[in-house]
């Protein structure tokens, strides 16, 4: 079988209000990137939902699956939280709106078991 990575994204905590009193609240949703050693993008970008009006605590529980790693050992993680913006709150205008980055962390694979069960990690 080919090497994958299956990741499981469960929640984000105190995250910041990035829109402001008037913004409205936070719409949380991560992306994730694997990067190789030279910081290149060797897979997604994958996403999660996004959570609308969510607060600072936001529940994902949802599995982003990568596949087809070469060299998955040698590779990071990189995880964002944004809170996603719309112009004017109109859907379809969304790609003129920059998303908040709300925080992010790295992983790197190669301190990872190589197994099939899930292998729970926090990242700050």
């Amino acid at each position: 079988m080919a090497n994958f990575l299956k990741v499981l994204v469960k929640s984000a905590r105190n995250l910041k209000d990035a829109d402001g009193a008037l913004g409205g609240g936070t719409d949380a949703f991560t992306r994730m990137l694997i990067l190789d050693v030279g910081g290149s993008t060797v897979a997604g970008p994958k996403e999660t939902s996004v959570k609308n009006e969510c607060g600072a605590n936001p529940e994902f529980n949802e599995e982003l699956l990568f596949e087809d790693l070469e060299a998955p050992g040698s590779y990071t993680l990189k995880v964002t939280v944004l809170d996603k913006d719309s112009l004017l709150g109109i859907g379809a205008l969304d790609v003129l709106a920059a998303d908040d980055k709300l925080g992010s962390a790295t992983l790197d694979l190669g301190t990872l078991s190589n197994t099939e069960d899930m292998v729970d990690k926090e990242l700050i």
